[in-house]
């Protein structure tokens, strides 16, 4: 199997580095996600914003900083003919909650997260 085996790619929600950080916890709380990858002005991946991230910083009160402020910089993204073992060894080995896949521009294809993984062996029982 390999990433675009198993990525989610339909109805992606993103946010732009220069938006209001509150509008993170609305997207999350809408479409009942914990990931919303974040994108430059080109469309091109640059970091993620988590339910975490958000926890983190409600009680400082820095809902109105701009996303980039927070957000956690994507260094590693996976192109869609990634293995789908060196994905899962990298979230085990990383503790991460997704992984970003993207184009050999950066721009956003899809994401994986461990509920996809959860489906995957839930559909095996």
């Amino acid at each position: 199997m390999k990433a675009v085996d198993v990525m989610t790619s339909e109805n992606l929600q993103t946010l732009h580095k220069d938006l209001p950080l509150r509008i993170a916890g609305e997207i999350m709380e809408w479409q009942s996600i914990r990931h919303v990858p974040v994108v430059d002005d080109e469309g091109r991946v640059v970091g993620l914003v988590t339910h975490r991230d958000l926890l983190r910083l409600a009680a400082s009160g820095s809902q109105g900083a701009p996303v980039r402020e927070v957000m956690t910089p994507v260094r590693i993204t996976f192109g869609p003919e990634t293995p789908l073992k060196v994905v899962i060894e990298t979230m085990i080995t990383n503790k991460w909650g997704c992984v970003l896949i993207a184009d050999a521009e950066r721009r956003l294809l899809g994401i994986i997260t461990e509920a996809d993984f959860l489906r995957i062996v839930y559909g095996m029982l």
